[in-house]
């Protein structure tokens, strides 16, 4: 589903806030069964593969990248696009671009785009929606 309400920053703040409610939502017994792995390192601008297992067949999986040093706050990120599905196996290939930047706000009306620092930890949130509030995250490193 795509939300194009309110102005673009509250398009930016909206993705935001729900990698947010994923990280303080407790998780299922099935999120504790569901694993992501992928590469250690990234580079902006290329193409990355992270794969989810444990995952209910046919979920849907949304994904959240984020400063790991601001993990916990509400100030930065940026959704990826699209929305995954899982195989019947379990497992879900999340294969993207890694973008070059992510969203900074200070308040619903001041958010600007910002570039990944070199040799910055960042957070890959992936949330499953099986019917469950369940998220499984895992860290890289920004070359």
């Amino acid at each position: 589903m795509k939300f194009t309400w309110g102005r673009p920053t509250q398009r930016v703040v909206w993705p935001l806030a729900l990698s947010v409610a994923c990280l303080f939502a407790t998780p299922p017994a099935s999120a504790d069964a569901a694993s992501i792995s992928g590469p250690r390192k990234v580079v902006p601008g290329r193409m990355v593969s992270f794969q989810v297992s444990g995952a209910r067949p046919g979920a849907e999986i949304r994904v959240q990248l984020g400063p790991t040093r601001n993990r916990g706050g509400n100030c930065c990120g940026i959704p990826v696009r699209t929305p995954f599905q899982v195989d019947p196996s379990g497992v879900g290939r999340l294969t993207f671009r890694w973008p070059s930047g992510y969203h900074r706000c200070s308040g619903i009306r001041n958010c600007r785009r910002v570039r990944w620092e070199r040799r910055m930890r960042a957070d890959v949130l992936a949330c499953i929606d099986d019917g469950n509030a369940g998220c499984v995250t895992t860290v890289v490193s920004v070359r």
